[in-house]
């Protein structure tokens, strides 16, 4: 089919509108909290279905931590957190986007200084 994102980037891209779709839907009908947490978190669980998860924090100032069986439910609580915070600073005109917009240059250059600009998905 196409028009239809496919593999990892294509998970990746389902849950970005889904997270901005319950945005939308959060402005102009204030669903219930739940509603919204219960979409973030599936939406969080697409984005694991891509193979993005936090297996590993490396901390400056010791060895790295295996995370291990608490990778999945760290990853889901931080992807939402996250998703939440952005939704908590967007009250403000335009606070949002610029924060995002920094918060994405870090990423991209802390992305690049370790050698992974981007990522490909596995055969």
């Amino acid at each position: 089919m196409q028009g239809v994102p496919r593999g990892d980037i294509g998970l990746f891209a389902i849950a970005t509108v889904i997270i901005a779709g319950v945005g939308l839907w959060a402005d102009f009908r204030n669903p219930p909290a739940s509603y919204r947490l219960f979409i973030q978190l599936g939406a969080a669980g697409l984005v694991m279905g891509a193979g993005m998860q936090l297996r590993v924090l490396k901390l400056p100032w010791g060895p790295d931590v295996e995370l291990w069986w608490a990778a999945a439910p760290l990853t889901l609580l931080w992807i939402t957190a996250v998703t939440n915070l952005a939704n908590f600073i967007d009250g403000a005109d335009g606070l949002a986007t610029s924060l995002t917009i920094v918060y994405s240059s870090g990423v991209a250059v802390a992305a690049f200084a370790a050698g992974h600009p981007y990522e490909e998905s596995s055969p």
